[in-house]
Protein backbone atom coordinates (compact mmCIF):
# COMPACT_ATOMS: atom_id res chain seq x y z
CA UNK A 1 0.00 0.00 0.00
CA UNK A 2 1.41 3.63 -0.85
CA UNK A 3 1.43 5.91 2.02
CA UNK A 4 0.47 9.44 2.30
CA UNK A 5 2.76 11.84 0.94
CA UNK A 6 4.64 14.09 3.67
CA UNK A 7 6.56 17.30 3.67
CA UNK A 8 8.98 17.17 6.11
CA UNK A 9 10.64 20.01 7.66
CA UNK A 10 14.72 19.52 9.56
CA UNK A 11 16.56 22.61 11.28
CA UNK A 12 20.12 22.36 10.89
CA UNK A 13 23.16 24.95 11.57
CA UNK A 14 22.95 26.30 7.95
CA UNK A 15 19.10 26.67 7.90
CA UNK A 16 15.60 24.62 7.25
CA UNK A 17 16.12 21.65 4.63
CA UNK A 18 12.67 20.38 3.42
CA UNK A 19 11.93 16.94 2.74
CA UNK A 20 9.73 16.01 0.23
CA UNK A 21 10.82 12.57 -0.77
CA UNK A 22 9.26 10.43 2.06
CA UNK A 23 5.10 9.00 2.72
CA UNK A 24 3.80 7.53 6.01
CA UNK A 25 4.89 4.14 4.98
CA UNK A 26 8.81 5.47 4.55
CA UNK A 27 10.87 3.54 7.58
CA UNK A 28 12.87 5.71 10.15
CA UNK A 29 15.82 4.01 7.91
CA UNK A 30 14.36 5.54 5.05
CA UNK A 31 14.20 8.62 6.96
CA UNK A 32 17.77 9.15 8.48
CA UNK A 33 18.90 8.29 5.25
CA UNK A 34 17.00 10.95 4.00
CA UNK A 35 18.29 13.49 5.93
CA UNK A 36 21.77 12.48 5.84
CA UNK A 37 21.67 12.77 1.94
CA UNK A 38 20.48 16.31 2.28
CA UNK A 39 22.60 17.46 4.81
CA UNK A 40 25.71 15.71 3.38
CA UNK A 41 26.71 13.68 6.56
CA UNK A 42 26.90 9.93 7.57
CA UNK A 43 23.83 8.99 9.56
CA UNK A 44 25.61 8.15 12.26
CA UNK A 45 27.29 11.28 12.84
CA UNK A 46 24.14 13.38 14.00
CA UNK A 47 20.85 12.56 16.00
CA UNK A 48 17.20 13.88 15.36
CA UNK A 49 15.26 15.64 17.83
CA UNK A 50 11.35 16.11 17.29
CA UNK A 51 8.22 16.72 18.96
CA UNK A 52 8.34 19.01 22.26
CA UNK A 53 9.36 18.89 24.64
CA UNK A 54 12.42 18.33 21.85
CA UNK A 55 13.43 14.43 22.11
CA UNK A 56 15.50 12.22 20.37
CA UNK A 57 14.50 9.98 17.73
CA UNK A 58 15.69 6.68 19.07
CA UNK A 59 13.48 3.83 18.13
CA UNK A 60 15.77 0.49 17.58
CA UNK A 61 13.50 -0.79 15.22
CA UNK A 62 14.73 1.15 11.86
CA UNK A 63 11.97 -0.64 9.71
CA UNK A 64 8.82 0.99 11.30
CA UNK A 65 7.35 3.60 10.00
CA UNK A 66 7.01 6.82 10.24
CA UNK A 67 3.23 6.97 11.06
CA UNK A 68 3.97 4.16 13.19
CA UNK A 69 5.95 6.83 15.02
CA UNK A 70 3.35 8.89 15.35
CA UNK A 71 5.65 11.38 12.56
CA UNK A 72 2.85 13.46 10.45
CA UNK A 73 3.28 15.68 7.37
CA UNK A 74 4.54 19.10 8.38
CA UNK A 75 6.53 17.68 11.46
CA UNK A 76 9.97 19.87 12.11
CA UNK A 77 13.37 18.33 13.11
CA UNK A 78 16.04 19.52 14.84
CA UNK A 79 19.49 18.21 13.55
CA UNK A 80 22.29 17.52 15.81
CA UNK A 81 25.78 17.31 14.82
CA UNK A 82 27.96 15.56 16.91
CA UNK A 83 31.18 16.91 18.86
CA UNK A 84 34.51 15.48 19.63
CA UNK A 85 38.25 18.20 19.80
CA UNK A 86 41.38 16.84 19.63
CA UNK A 87 42.96 17.07 23.12
CA UNK A 88 46.00 16.68 22.64
CA UNK A 89 48.70 18.16 19.85
CA UNK A 90 48.72 17.52 15.77
CA UNK A 91 50.69 14.56 16.30
CA UNK A 92 48.18 12.63 18.34
CA UNK A 93 45.31 13.63 16.54
CA UNK A 94 43.13 10.51 17.51
CA UNK A 95 43.22 11.47 21.21
CA UNK A 96 39.82 13.34 21.81
CA UNK A 97 37.54 15.27 24.24
CA UNK A 98 34.01 13.81 22.86
CA UNK A 99 30.29 14.43 23.72
CA UNK A 100 28.56 10.79 23.95
CA UNK A 101 24.99 10.99 22.97
CA UNK A 102 22.76 9.35 25.42
CA UNK A 103 19.07 8.81 24.50
CA UNK A 104 16.65 11.27 25.24
CA UNK A 105 14.28 9.19 27.52
CA UNK A 106 14.16 11.82 30.29
CA UNK A 107 16.66 10.23 32.70
CA UNK A 108 19.43 11.49 30.45
CA UNK A 109 21.06 13.17 33.30
CA UNK A 110 21.15 9.88 35.50
CA UNK A 111 22.14 7.92 32.48
CA UNK A 112 25.10 10.34 31.94
CA UNK A 113 26.56 10.97 35.35
CA UNK A 114 26.03 6.67 35.79
CA UNK A 115 28.08 6.23 32.86
CA UNK A 116 30.91 9.20 33.90
CA UNK A 117 31.33 7.67 37.39
CA UNK A 118 31.25 3.50 36.23
CA UNK A 119 32.10 3.69 32.70
CA UNK A 120 29.62 1.67 31.31
CA UNK A 121 26.39 3.20 29.43
CA UNK A 122 23.77 1.30 31.42
CA UNK A 123 20.06 3.05 30.58
CA UNK A 124 18.46 0.46 33.35
CA UNK A 125 20.45 2.65 36.36
CA UNK A 126 17.55 5.50 36.55
CA UNK A 127 15.64 3.34 38.78
CA UNK A 128 18.19 3.04 41.79
CA UNK A 129 19.43 6.72 41.30
CA UNK A 130 16.24 8.36 41.52
CA UNK A 131 15.71 6.40 44.37
CA UNK A 132 18.64 7.39 46.10
CA UNK A 133 18.12 11.07 45.28
CA UNK A 134 14.34 10.63 46.78
CA UNK A 135 15.93 8.77 50.44
CA UNK A 136 18.21 11.73 50.35
CA UNK A 137 15.69 14.56 50.13
CA UNK A 138 13.35 12.61 52.31
CA UNK A 139 15.92 12.32 55.46
CA UNK A 140 16.75 15.89 55.16
CA UNK A 141 13.25 18.10 55.26
CA UNK A 142 15.57 21.17 56.81
CA UNK A 143 17.59 21.60 53.54
CA UNK A 144 15.36 20.39 51.22
CA UNK A 145 11.96 22.28 52.31
CA UNK A 146 8.71 23.23 49.86
CA UNK A 147 11.00 26.62 49.55
CA UNK A 148 13.72 24.89 47.92
CA UNK A 149 12.01 22.07 45.92
CA UNK A 150 9.10 23.64 44.94
CA UNK A 151 6.52 21.39 46.07
CA UNK A 152 6.62 19.50 49.62
CA UNK A 153 8.99 16.89 50.49
CA UNK A 154 6.75 13.81 50.47
CA UNK A 155 5.50 14.87 46.97
CA UNK A 156 8.98 15.52 45.40
CA UNK A 157 9.85 12.38 46.05
CA UNK A 158 7.33 10.63 44.71
CA UNK A 159 7.80 12.70 41.75
CA UNK A 160 11.31 12.17 41.16
CA UNK A 161 10.66 8.70 41.64
CA UNK A 162 8.76 8.89 38.48
CA UNK A 163 10.75 8.12 34.86
CA UNK A 164 8.91 10.67 33.29
CA UNK A 165 10.81 13.34 35.53
CA UNK A 166 13.54 15.09 34.41
CA UNK A 167 16.67 15.67 36.67
CA UNK A 168 18.29 19.10 37.31
CA UNK A 169 19.97 21.51 39.96
CA UNK A 170 18.97 19.77 42.77
CA UNK A 171 19.75 15.80 41.95
CA UNK A 172 23.27 17.04 40.06
CA UNK A 173 23.90 18.38 43.73
CA UNK A 174 23.31 15.46 45.61
CA UNK A 175 24.98 13.23 43.36
CA UNK A 176 28.03 15.29 43.48
CA UNK A 177 27.64 14.64 46.99
CA UNK A 178 27.11 11.24 47.28
CA UNK A 179 30.13 10.18 45.17
CA UNK A 180 32.06 12.87 46.25
CA UNK A 181 33.37 13.88 42.90
CA UNK A 182 32.75 17.74 41.41
CA UNK A 183 29.96 17.74 38.23
CA UNK A 184 30.93 20.35 35.94
CA UNK A 185 27.95 21.24 33.78
CA UNK A 186 28.78 22.61 30.57
CA UNK A 187 25.98 24.77 28.89
CA UNK A 188 25.84 25.00 25.14
CA UNK A 189 23.96 28.09 24.96
CA UNK A 190 26.12 30.57 27.50
CA UNK A 191 29.09 28.30 27.30
CA UNK A 192 29.43 28.86 30.46
CA UNK A 193 30.62 25.98 33.23
CA UNK A 194 28.37 25.10 36.38
CA UNK A 195 30.69 23.71 39.36
CA UNK A 196 28.72 21.41 41.50
CA UNK A 197 31.31 20.50 44.43
CA UNK A 198 33.44 23.15 44.11
CA UNK A 199 33.90 24.27 47.78
CA UNK A 200 34.27 20.50 49.01
CA UNK A 201 37.77 20.02 47.30
CA UNK A 202 37.21 16.67 45.62
CA UNK A 203 40.23 15.61 44.03
CA UNK A 204 37.93 14.45 40.45
CA UNK A 205 35.60 16.08 38.25
CA UNK A 206 33.16 15.07 35.50
CA UNK A 207 31.67 16.34 32.76
CA UNK A 208 28.03 16.29 31.33
CA UNK A 209 27.12 18.77 28.34
CA UNK A 210 23.81 20.64 28.98
CA UNK A 211 21.62 21.97 25.49
CA UNK A 212 18.56 23.45 27.40
CA UNK A 213 17.01 20.26 27.62
CA UNK A 214 19.05 17.13 27.35
CA UNK A 215 21.98 15.86 28.81
CA UNK A 216 25.68 13.76 27.47
CA UNK A 217 28.93 12.77 29.13
CA UNK A 218 32.13 14.39 27.98
CA UNK A 219 34.98 11.37 27.49
CA UNK A 220 38.16 11.23 26.21
CA UNK A 221 38.88 8.63 23.63
CA UNK A 222 42.41 7.73 23.92
CA UNK A 223 45.06 6.62 21.53
CA UNK A 224 44.46 3.02 22.16
CA UNK A 225 40.44 3.31 22.31
CA UNK A 226 40.87 3.29 26.09
CA UNK A 227 38.10 5.79 27.57
CA UNK A 228 38.52 8.33 30.44
CA UNK A 229 35.72 10.32 32.12
CA UNK A 230 37.03 11.00 35.18
CA UNK A 231 39.60 13.97 35.19
CA UNK A 232 41.78 15.77 38.10
CA UNK A 233 40.46 19.19 39.23
CA UNK A 234 43.81 20.76 38.68
CA UNK A 235 43.43 19.63 34.69
CA UNK A 236 42.71 23.12 33.53
CA UNK A 237 43.29 21.92 29.64
CA UNK A 238 40.67 19.28 29.65
CA UNK A 239 38.28 22.18 31.33
CA UNK A 240 38.86 24.73 28.95
CA UNK A 241 38.39 22.00 26.02
CA UNK A 242 34.99 21.07 27.54
CA UNK A 243 33.92 24.44 27.10
CA UNK A 244 35.64 24.93 23.47
CA UNK A 245 33.34 21.68 22.95
CA UNK A 246 30.20 23.99 24.16
CA UNK A 247 31.20 26.72 21.96
CA UNK A 248 31.81 24.07 18.82
CA UNK A 249 27.95 23.13 19.46
CA UNK A 250 26.57 26.68 19.74
CA UNK A 251 27.63 27.75 16.55
CA UNK A 252 26.35 23.94 15.24
CA UNK A 253 23.19 25.76 16.94
CA UNK A 254 22.96 22.16 19.20
CA UNK A 255 20.76 23.49 22.22
CA UNK A 256 17.07 24.53 22.64
CA UNK A 257 16.34 28.07 24.18
CA UNK A 258 13.05 26.83 26.42
CA UNK A 259 11.94 30.34 26.59
CA UNK A 260 11.87 31.20 22.93
CA UNK A 261 11.04 27.68 21.45
CA UNK A 262 8.32 28.58 18.39
CA UNK A 263 5.46 26.25 19.06
CA UNK A 264 2.24 25.57 17.34
CA UNK A 265 -0.56 23.69 19.66
CA UNK A 266 -1.28 20.18 17.08
CA UNK A 267 -5.42 20.52 18.31
CA UNK A 268 -6.13 23.87 17.71
CA UNK A 269 -3.60 25.47 16.08
CA UNK A 270 -2.81 28.37 18.17
CA UNK A 271 1.00 29.75 17.87
CA UNK A 272 3.03 30.11 21.37
CA UNK A 273 5.99 30.87 22.03
CA UNK A 274 8.34 29.12 24.85
CA UNK A 275 7.94 26.84 27.30
CA UNK A 276 5.84 28.99 29.90
CA UNK A 277 3.52 29.97 27.45
CA UNK A 278 2.81 25.92 26.34
CA UNK A 279 2.11 25.21 29.89
CA UNK A 280 -0.39 27.71 29.89
CA UNK A 281 -1.82 26.43 27.33
CA UNK A 282 -1.95 23.10 28.29
CA UNK A 283 -3.01 23.51 31.58
CA UNK A 284 -6.06 26.00 30.26
CA UNK A 285 -7.29 23.98 27.36
CA UNK A 286 -6.00 20.44 28.12
CA UNK A 287 -4.43 20.32 24.98
CA UNK A 288 -0.48 18.24 25.14
CA UNK A 289 0.16 17.48 21.60
CA UNK A 290 2.75 20.50 20.13
CA UNK A 291 5.01 20.71 17.51
CA UNK A 292 7.85 23.00 16.29
CA UNK A 293 7.34 25.70 13.15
Amino acid sequence: MVGKALVLRVRTKTGIVKLDNLTSESTLFDLKKSIASSVGLSDNKFKILYGYPPKQLTNSNENSSLEQNCIKNGEMFTLEETSCLPSSAPAKQSTQLCRKVVPADNSCLFTSINYLMNGVLDLNCQKNMRELIARTVRNDPVNFNEAILGKANSAYCDWIRNSTSWGGCIEIMILSKYFKIEICVVDIRTCRIDRFGEDCAYPKRIFVLYDGIHFDPIHLIKDDESIQTQFSTSDDITFVKAISIAEEAKKARQFTDVNNFKLRCLVCQEPLTGEKQAQEHAKKTSHINFGEF
